[in-house]
């Protein structure tokens, strides 16, 4: 049982740097895009 919680949580968390990663890129690129081209009010 104990083995098994383990692997489990080892891929969520895997799963889960995955996905912080990728949206950490997203919002480096959106930044980058913005300041690139300010919006202008």
């Amino acid at each position: 049982m104990l083995l098994a919680t383990e692997q489990r949580s080892g891929k969520l968390i895997k799963a889960g740097k995955k996905i912080f990663a990728w949206i950490f890129m997203a919002a480096l690129c959106r930044r980058r895009i913005f300041n690139h081209h300010p919006r202008r009010e």
